[in-house]
């Protein structure tokens, strides 16, 4: 008798045992109830469907009400929510005409670090002018250090700086010749503005030895050269800076994507704001 007991209560047992495992099993990690879901690009909506999550996955998608009933460690009520799949479509036919010629195509947009390396490239040659820094320091002292009188518009501003900077842009570039090309450019026009508005506030004109070191027998000067204050000076800025905010308004970049994207959406997104697309 003790035996058919003992039997009959190990049965029980594991009965009992198989139907509470079952149901732990059925519990979900994740239910998203009565959102408006899309499984697919092809597939119908679903209106207030609902999204059952089992260990990290979507298990199901439900159109039953009923089964907003499935227990659930947590529930996510969506009403009036859409849930939508990731979807990627990666569908692309190379065999088409219009990329028979891929390999010649011109690259039409520069990316942030080119970008950052052609306008760095027009500030360069003043860094020859940070001697200011020991001279102040050393002003009252025995032996002052007059490094921005004796090397300012010399160091920097010559045509073996202008190569070393192209050369450095085009290496950290993905498009190399266009980005030396243009870091080139921009130390030129660096010059040519310190050539016809560098002159200093107490007249004194700063030649540019262009082929310093090898040479100092030629420097360029002009006699016309007007002041740092003057009024040539003050609206060329003004007007660059218009050119800057229009660029920014149109193409989405300022010079602030130099120290932060951030920074730079704000200013896009503001001009946007204050002076919206003509419709």
């Amino acid at each position: 008798m003790l035996r058919r007991v003992g039997w009959l209560v190990v049965i029980v047992a594991f009965i009992v045992g198989g139907l509470t495992h079952r149901g732990m099993a059925q519990v979900a990690h994740l239910v998203i109830v009565g959102a408006r879901i899309y499984p697919s690009p092809t597939a119908d909506p679903i209106d207030k469907g609902t999204v059952i999550v089992r260990d990290g996955r979507i298990a199901e998608i439900r159109a039953d009400p009923s089964a907003a009933l499935v227990p659930a460690e947590r529930v996510i009520q969506a009403d009036g929510l859409v849930v939508t799949s990731g979807f990627w479509n990666c569908h692309v036919h190379f065999t088409e005409s219009k990329w028979a010629n891929a390999h010649a195509f011109s690259d039409a947009e520069l990316n942030r670090r080119e970008r950052a390396a052609i306008t760095l490239a027009s500030v360069v040659p003043d860094l020859d002018g940070l001697g200011i820094v020991a001279e102040v320091l050393t002003r009252s002292s025995e032996r002052p250090l007059l490094w921005r009188s004796d090397y300012h518009h010399v160091l920097g501003h010559n045509l073996c700086g202008t190569l070393l900077v192209a050369v450095i842009s085009g290496l950290l570039a993905t498009r190399r010749r266009r980005t030396a090309g243009l870091a080139f450019l921009g130390f030129h026009l660096h010059l040519l503005g310190d050539l016809i508005g560098g002159r200093g506030l107490e007249g004194f004109q700063w030649p540019i030895h262009y082929l310093y070191p090898f040479s100092q027998s030629w420097q360029w000067t002009w006699a016309g050269q007007w002041a740092l204050n003057a009024w040539p000076n003050m609206v060329l800025t003004a007007a660059l800076l218009l050119v800057t905010g229009l660029v920014a308004w149109k193409r989405g970049v300022s010079p602030l994507e130099l120290v932060s994207t951030a920074a730079n959406q704000v200013v896009v997104s503001t001009l946007r704001r204050r002076f919206p697309c003509p419709s």
